[in-house]
C-alpha cells in the first residue's frame, strides 16, 4: 500500500492482499517464515514512531494463501525522525536489507571479523594485525543479495531494487566502517543498472547530459583517511576533474543504514566498468580493457577477459622495452606516442606527484585501452584509438596524510630524484624524461596545477563544497555514535573520534597546498636544470577562458612558469567571438594561438603579460543543450547559443533525416541563452512553460536531427 519513504515524523503501515491470505513480516532482514523467531503475523495497522530519535524500519513482507502457496517477498523501508525532512543533509540516504547472518553473522557475515578472526588471534595473540592479513569474514570473496532503497535528503525515493553487495578495499577492510559496492544484475532483479544521475559533475564526453545508468556503485569509507580528514581521495578526484583529467571518481555524500543499523556517512562513488565507459564515451562494439597493478607491471593474474589479459601482457612488454630504449630516436618516440597517450600520462603523473601520494606508483594504478572487434576500426585522437590511458582513484595518501604517525609524506616530500633514478615502479616516467619535449610538457602540467586548481583558495572552496552536505552527519557520526570507537587500529594511535582532530586535518590539507609550490619548483630546477621561473600573467576575455599548453586555465591566469618551457596560449571563446591576436608585454602578435618560446621567456625578465585581442560579431545559432530519450521520459532542450535572437520556426527537429521536411518547430522567438523544451509524444511528466510536445518520440536507438540554414545538419 505504501512506498518506501524517508524523513517521516510518524506513520501507520497498512498491508493488504488482493487474495485471501495470512500476511507475515519481519524487521530483522530475514525472510518471513511463519512460526519462526522474528516473524510476526500482520493483524492490523502498524504504528511507526521515532521516540525522539531517528528510527528505521526495514520490513520484509510475504503472504501465505489458502492453498499453501506463498507470495514473493516485498520490501518496504522507512526512516522516521522528529525533524522530518530536516534530518538529513547528505545528498542521499541508502537502506540495505538482507539476511542478518550473511551480513553481520559471526560465521559468514561480510561486515564483521567473524569467528575465524578471533580463533586465529586466540592462537596467535602477538600478531601485528596491521601488517599481517589475519583471516576474517570481510576478506572473503562473497556477494550477498540485498534489497536497496535510496532516497534524496528530502525523503523522495529514487531507487528500489534487488542487487548484490560486496566488501572492497585492502587493509581498510579492518575498519569498523567498511567500504562496499552494490552490483546490479539480472539474477537479482529485472534491471541490471541503477538509473539515476547520482553525480552532479560526471557527464558524457561532450558534456551534454549527466550519466544516468550505473552497473556498480561504490560506498567509500575514506580509505586510510578514515579517522583523519575523511576527504583526501575525494578532494583529489574533484580537483583532477577541474583540471580536465578525463577519468576520475565522482563523490557525493550518503548516509547508510543496513538492516536498520546506522552505518554512518560515506562517499558515494562511481566505478570504472563497462557501463561507465559506454555512458561516458558512447556505445562501442569492442571492449574497454582495464588492467590493474603498479606503474611498471600490470597484474595478469587478476584479469577477467581475453582483452584484459592481452592488455596487461602488452603493457608489461612495452615497459620492458622502454626501460632501455633511446627515446631521443624519433622512431622510438613515435612508438611511444602510438602506444600511450603521452599527454594523459603526464597529467596523471603530475597529479599524483604534486599531491605527494605515498601509496603509489607501486600500487593503485589502473590503465585502460580500447580493443576493437575483428571487423571494427580504431578512431585516432579518441579513447577508441587503442592507446593506453590512466584512471585516477584511491588517492587517500595525498595532501600530507601521515597514517598512524609514521606512514606518509609531509609537504616537503621531494620524490622526483627517486622517480628519475631508483624507483623501479617509475620506469615509464624515467624513460620519457629523456625527451626534452616531455620534460617541457610535464613541467608545464605541474606549474599549471600549482597556479590553478591547487591554489589554496580553490582547494579551500572545493573542500567546502564537498563538506557542506556532509558536515552535520559527519559530526553526528563522530561525536554521537560508536562507529569509529574501539576500532582495530586504535592500538596504533589513530586519532578517531573527535571533530577537532578532523578539522585540524582539513587545516593540514590547506597548509600542504599553500607550501607545496616551493618544493615543486625546487625539484624542477634541481633535477632538470630549469632556470628560475617567470611570472606569467594571461588576461582572460570577458567571456570565455584561457588555454595554456592545451590546459584550460579558467579565467585570468597568474603564476610561475619555468623560463625553459615554451607556452602555447589560446582562448576558449563562445560563438560570436574570435581572437585576432595577443598583446605580449605591450607588443601585438597575430594569431588565434601563439607560442612564446623559451628564449622569449628568458628575455621577458621577471614578468610576462599576455592580453588577448577579441573581436565580436553577430551570429545566429541553435543547439541541443541536453536530452533524454526513451518511452515516457523523452525530451530535448534547445538553446539559443548565438548572439542574436532567432525564430524556432526557421528550424526543424526530428527523429530521422527523412522526417525533417515536415517537422518545423513553432513560431517562438528565442533570445540569446534562452532555452526551449520539446517533449516527445509519449512524455508523461511535468512540462516547462516554454515548451511544445511533438507527435513523435525518440527511442534509445534513435538519433536526434536538428536542421537550420544557419547551422546546417546537427545529429545527436
Amino acid at each position: 500500500r505504501h512506498r518506501s519513504r524517508s524523513n517521516l515524523r510518524i506513520a501507520d503501515l497498512r498491508v493488504f492482499s488482493f487474495r485471501k491470505a495470512d500476511i507475515y513480516y519481519t524487521l530483522n532482514g530475514q525472510e518471513p517464515q511463519p512460526g519462526a523467531e522474528g516473524t510476526y503475523e500482520y493483524a492490523g495497522p502498524i504504528e511507526l514512531g521515532s521516540d525522539g530519535e531517528t528510527a528505521t524500519y526495514s520490513f520484509r513482507i510475504s503472504c501465505v494463501y489458502e492453498d499453501g502457496r506463498t507470495s514473493e517477498v516485498y520490501n518496504r523501508d522507512y526512516i522516521l525522525d522528529p525533524l522530518g525532512t530536516d534530518r538529513f543533509t547528505t545528498n542521499y540516504v541508502v537502506m540495505l536489507t538482507g539476511e542478518e547472518e550473511a551480513l553481520f553473522g559471526d560465521e559468514a557475515g561480510i561486515f564483521v571479523r567473524g569467528n575465524q578472526f578471533y580463533e586465529y588471534m586466540e592462537e596467535n595473540p602477538d600478531t601485528d594485525v596491521l601488517n599481517v592479513k589475519v583471516p576474517a569474514n570481510y576478506y572473503e570473496d562473497v556477494e550477498v543479495p540485498v534489497h536497496t532503497s535510496m532516497f534524496l535528503n528530502d525523503g523522495t525515493q529514487i531507487i528500489e531494487q534487488e542487487c548484490g553487495v560486496r566488501i572492497y578495499g585492502n587493509v581498510t577492510r579492518q575498519l569498523n566502517q567498511k567500504s562496499f559496492r552494490l552490483y546490479a544484475r539480472y539474477e537479482y532483479d529485472d534491471v541490471n543498472e541503477f538509473s539515476y544521475p547520482f553525480f552532479h559533475d560526471i557527464y558524457t564526453e561532450g558534456g551534454k547530459e549527466p550519466i544516468t545508468d550505473w552497473q556498480r556503485l561504490s560506498f567509500h569509507n575514506g580509505g586510510n583517511d578514515n579517522g583523519y580528514a575523511f576527504i583526501r581521495s575525494e578532494l583529489m578526484g574533484d580537483l583532477a576533474r577541474q583540471s580536465g583529467f578525463q577519468d576520475t571518481m565522482g563523490a557525493e555524500s550518503v548516509t547508510v543504514y543496513i538492516n536498520g543499523k546506522y552505518q554512518g556517512v560515506y562517499w558515494l562513488q562511481n566505478t570504472f566498468d563497462d557501463r561507465y565507459f559506454k555512458e561516458k564515451y558512447g556505445d562501442y562494439s569492442g571492449e574497454m580493457a582495464v588492467c590493474e597493478g603498479s606503474l611498471s607491471v600490470m597484474n595478469v593474474e587478476i584479469t577477467e577477459t581475453a582483452a584484459e589479459t592481452e592488455c596487461a601482457k602488452d603493457y608489461n612488454t612495452f615497459i620492458q622495452w622502454i626501460a632501455t630504449a633511446d627515446l631521443n630516436d624519433d622512431a622510438n618516440w613515435q612508438r611511444v606516442c602510438d602506444t600511450i597517450d603521452v599527454d594523459n600520462f603526464a597529467h596523471y603523473f603530475a597529479l599524483q606527484h604534486y599531491g605527494g601520494n605515498l601509496d603509489w606508483p607501486h600500487n593503485n594504478v589502473k590503465v585502460y585501452r580500447y580493443a576493437c572487434t575483428d571487423d571494427g576500426e580504431y578512431i585516432d585522437g579518441t579513447v577508441f584509438d587503442g592507446r593506453y590511458r590512466w584512471l585516477l582513484f584511491d588517492t587517500d595518501y595525498c595532501f600530507g596524510l601521515i597514517f598512524l604517525d609514521f606512514f606518509g609524506h609531509d609537504v616537503a616530500v621531494t620524490r622526483m630524484n627517486e622517480f628519475l633514478t631508483g624507483n623501479e615502479n617509475a620506469t615509464l616516467f624515467r624513460a620519457l624524461s629523456q625527451r626534452k619535449e616531455f620534460r617541457d610538457l610535464y613541467s608545464a602540467k605541474l606549474v599549471y596545477l600549482m597556479n590553478t586548481v591547487f591554489t589554496r583558495d580553490n582547494v579551500s572552496n572545493t573542500m567546502y563544497e564537498l563538506n557542506v552536505t556532509r558536515y552535520d552527519e559527519l559530526n553526528y557520526m563522530v561525536t554521537q555514535t560508536d562507529i569509529l570507537k574501539d576500532g582495530i587500529w586504535e592500538a596504533w594511535g589513530v586519532g578517531m573520534g573527535t571533530m577537532p582532530e578532523t578539522e585540524q586535518e582539513w587545516a593540514n590539507i590547506l597548509s600542504f597546498v599553500e607550501e607545496r609550490p616551493q618544493y615543486i619548483l625546487w625539484e624542477l630546477q634541481t633535477e632538470w636544470g630549469y632556470q628560475d621561473a617567470v611570472t606569467l600573467r594571461v588576461s582572460a576575455p570577458e567571456e570565455g577562458s584561457v588555454v595554456i599548453n592545451n590546459m584550460s586555465a579558467g579565467k585570468d591566469y597568474s603564476g610561475s612558469w619555468m623560463k625553459d618551457t615554451p607556452a602555447v596560449i589560446g582562448c576558449n571563446l563562445p560563438k560570436g567571438m574570435i581572437v585576432e591576436g595577443y598583446m605580449v608585454n605591450g607588443e601585438f602578435t597575430e594569431g588565434e594561438t601563439i607560442v612564446i618560446s623559451a628564449d622569449e621567456m628568458k628575455e621577458a625578465g621577471q614578468e610576462l603579460t599576455v592580453v588577448p585581442v577579441i573581436t565580436k560579431y553577430d551570429m545566429e545559432s541553435l543547439t541541443v543543450a541536453s536530452y533524454s530519450t526513451g518511452d515516457s521520459q523523452d525530451y530535448i532542450v534547445l538553446q539559443n547559443d548565438g548572439t542574436v535572437s532567432l525564430n524556432l520556426n526557421d528550424y526543424a527537429l526530428a527523429d530521422g533525416e527523412e522526417s525533417l521536411s515536415g517537422s518545423s518547430l513553432p513560431s517562438v522567438r528565442l533570445e540569446p541563452g534562452e532555452k526551449f523544451y520539446v517533449y516527445g509524444a509519449k512524455y508523461t511528466g511535468n512540462m516547462e512553460q516554454n515548451s511544445t510536445q511533438v507527435a513523435f518520440s525518440w527511442n534509445d536507438e534513435e538519433q536526434i536531427y536538428l536542421y537550420g540554414d544557419t547551422i546546417g545538419m546537427q545529429v545527436y
